[in-house]
């Protein structure tokens, strides 16, 4: 990708970005967020609790580069600042379980400081601003997604629309994002079991509120979870 075509993809992206909330008012006939991961130094908003994604890199015994990979399933907790140990400004970062426990009231749980320039913020927006697949997007045939790494641009932008629950195999635990009937889309949901027939012989999957999907090995819960709720799998797309 060129530093022109980068430019025109990071600014459509921008302009699509949906507000950090519980819900999005969008008409019914619209399509669900799509979630972008975007370096952290092209944001300029406020970082702290951003879901983010962490580049690892290795290098030889002469400084040689010689590969990378993820970690993922990451929190910010804090804005960029001066860490010991890195050459740049740095955030610091929790697992999400540990996140949410630390919100809940649980002290001293691990986190750990992450360069910017190897950060990568991910946020929801439109479909319909993204409009045709970008060189960023992930592979959404479901045969070919094993492929994703191969084909993307490392370096671009990553976008991943989510797919309908009808084409998932495995749930629990899947990151998933629910139609209401009038139109608005929850979001930061996890799925906690397998389909099941519902008394009008349609098919529904059990979502909880993502901060309670976490707490559930920390806490003993009886009787129904507050945030436990069916959704139509019709009404349902998991993040890919």
């Amino acid at each position: 990708m060129d530093e022109l075509e980068f430019d025109r993809e990071l600014q459509a992206l921008l302009e699509g970005r949906l507000p950090r909330s519980a819900s999005l008012a969008q008409p019914p006939s619209s399509l669900p967020p799509a979630v972008v991961a975007l370096r952290a130094g092209n944001i300029s908003e406020p970082l702290v609790g951003h879901r983010a994604r962490f580049q690892m890199t290795s290098f030889g015994e002469h400084g040689e580069w010689l590969d990378y990979g993820w970690r993922d399933g990451l929190r910010i907790v804090s804005e960029p600042t001066a860490v010991d140990g890195l050459a740049e400004p740095g955030v610091w970062v929790q697992e999400e379980a540990d996140y949410y426990r630390t919100l809940a009231g649980i002290a001293d749980l691990p986190r750990f400081a992450a360069g910017v320039s190897r950060l990568w913020v991910e946020e929801y927006v439109s479909q319909e601003a993204l409009g045709q697949p970008l060189s960023g997007d992930v592979v959404t045939d479901p045969a070919d997604r094993w492929l994703t790494g191969v084909v993307r641009d490392p370096n671009a932008p990553r976008i991943s629309r989510p797919v309908p629950a009808r084409e998932v195999n495995s749930f629990i635990g899947r990151r998933a994002i629910a139609a209401d009937d009038d139109g608005h889309y929850r979001f930061d949901l996890r799925i906690a079991d397998q389909p099941t027939y519902g008394e009008d012989g349609r098919v529904y999957l059990s979502v909880v509120e993502e901060s309670d999907w976490f707490l559930w090995s920390a806490r003993t819960y009886t009787g129904h979870h507050p945030s436990l709720t069916s959704v139509l799998a019709d009404q349902l797309w998991v993040e890919s």
